[in-house]
């Protein structure tokens, strides 16, 4: 389905990027866990490439964490290895690792025509979900 230039083309996977809500990040600015240089990078690829879906996700937190931890663990600073504190948190004090879902996700790159997507991430668990809702998942490109 779509022809050449539409989000999904007979030629290949389309380059897609999905991006979770960060109130830290999209709110305020900040760039301390990297979620705004991420929204950056993939639009320009995108833009690059001249083909291509981004989908924001709002609504969900990797972890299960409210506003209230996000910025405790924030004001905590970056964690050794250089990653954002509140990812460096969660590996303790009783959060799960990452619970979001993206179905909705999936059924917007569906209800797209796309079927095939070379994925802007980093997270396996994304692209694992992503397949598990049907999306074919031929590429995995760090940002």
């Amino acid at each position: 389905p779509g022809s050449p230039g539409s989000p999904e083309s007979p030629e290949s996977p389309v380059l897609a990027r999905v991006q979770n809500e960060s109130i830290l990040g999209d709110l305020f600015g900040s760039e301390r866990c990297g979620s705004k240089s991420q929204f950056d990078a993939a639009l320009e690829r995108i833009s690059l490439e001249q083909r291509g879906v981004f989908v924001y996700v709002r609504g969900q937190k990797a972890r299960g964490m409210g506003l209230a931890e996000e910025l405790t663990a924030f004001h905590g600073g970056s964690s050794s290895n250089g990653q954002c504190a509140v990812l460096s948190s969660n590996d303790g004090g009783g959060f799960t690792s990452d619970v979001r879902d993206y179905a909705i996700a999936a059924h917007i790159f569906k209800d797209l025509g796309v079927s095939s997507i070379r994925l802007l991430t980093s997270n396996d668990h994304k692209a694992d979900c992503l397949a598990a809702h049907g999306l074919a998942v031929t590429e995995r490109i760090p940002l």
